[in-house]
């Protein structure tokens, strides 16, 4: 069967992984006393990136093994498509791609444990009242295990998604002619570098003259004690993953207008994905208290004062929108709302569980 044999062979390909890159990437290398307190900023952030790359072979080899066990037993048929193309995917528990080449954090988590992200949406985002998104973070949580980096990944997911949706509240209240003005006068009107220098800074989610000029008056103004106290305490109220879907979801549409500024948009928002999810998910790797608190002191608790400033200044300006004409509620584990490909039944009478 070819999608049996694909699989293994990306197994493979994991193992050979896992024993090269994992090994010269150890992930405990990031709390070492010497390279914490001896190597720069950016050194350290770049180890990060690189380490968390490497620790997640391991996880594509045994999700994808049990994949293709499935298959060779006769599960996980999807259907055919109308290209005539047959899918053996329906129980997969991971996109490969879809995760490395994500340019969101909601795209990210769609593709990563698939099958305990649909049953997380089922018992717990579909049926909870209120705060949907927290709760079924801290049931995934609690499902992972008793170790605390597991509670640290989970409820640090949850600022970020908080700012970007104080952040889509301010832009979608500009009336979309002037903001279509504004841009395509900005694009055409600063030269490349200034330009790309104001997508980037649009696409983080800190306009140049609210953010910035808030943050700076709001970190000025409180003392780094208070500031660290205020932080833990909201981290662990607050979501992760709201913002970055939020943002995406209204303001990518500004940036379509053509190949170069998409291809920047897109470049752009890969990065800063792949380097909120190795902030995030140390923890989970980590397992530890003390090594994780160690971590995000000297990563100066960024993303997490970041999120939150954002959230404090935007969600200032203006209430939060009602919910959706049609009753859903957004989250993380909605499904991507863009048309997937028509799939045809199968001849076959195979069981779906």
């Amino acid at each position: 069967m070819a999608a049996v044999t694909r699989k293994l062979l990306i197994c493979g390909v994991c193992m050979v992984l896992f024993l090269t890159l994992t090994k010269a990437f150890p992930i405990t290398y990031n709390v070492d006393s010497h390279f914490v307190n001896e190597a720069p900023f950016l050194t350290r952030l770049a180890y990060a990136f690189f380490s968390i790359q490497a620790a997640r072979p391991k996880f594509y080899f045994a999700w994808t093994l049990a994949d293709a066990i499935n298959n060779a037993a006769g599960y996980g048929f999807k259907g055919v498509d109308e290209a005539g193309q047959v899918s053996w995917d329906l129980i997969s528990n991971i996109s490969i791609w879809e995760i490395e080449t994500a340019t969101s954090f909601k795209k990210f988590i769609d593709n990563w444990n698939i099958q305990t992200g649909v049953w997380l949406k089922t018992v717990c985002y579909d049926r909870a009242p209120r705060y949907p998104t927290a709760l079924t973070f801290i049931l995934s949580a609690l499902w992972h295990g008793v170790y605390p980096g597991y509670y640290f990944t989970f409820i640090t997911a949850i600022p970020i998604t908080l700012a970007a949706r104080a952040v889509s509240t301010i832009i979608t209240a500009v009336p979309i002619t002037l903001a279509a003005r504004a841009v395509s006068t900005i694009i055409t009107a600063v030269p490349i570098t200034l330009a790309a220098r104001a997508v980037s800074t649009i696409i983080t989610a800190v306009p140049i003259t609210l953010a910035a000029r808030a943050v700076s008056t709001i970190i000025t103004a409180i003392p780094i004690t208070l500031a660290a106290r205020a932080v833990s305490t909201i981290i662990t109220a607050i979501p992760i993953t709201l913002a970055a879907r939020a943002v995406r979801k209204n303001v990518r549409q500004y940036f379509l207008s053509s190949y170069p500024l998409k291809l920047v948009y897109d470049v752009v928002t890969w990065a800063a994905t792949q380097l909120c999810i190795c902030y995030t998910v140390m923890p989970f790797l980590l397992l530890a208290v003390g090594p994780t608190m160690q971590y995000y002191r000297s990563m100066y608790f960024h993303i997490h004062i970041i999120s939150i400033l954002t959230v404090i200044v935007l969600s200032q300006s203006h209430k939060p929108r009602g919910s959706s004409s049609n009753g859903t509620k957004p989250g993380p584990y909605d499904p991507h709302p863009q048309a997937q490909p028509q799939l045809q039944p199968s001849n076959n009478n195979v069981k779906r569980k």
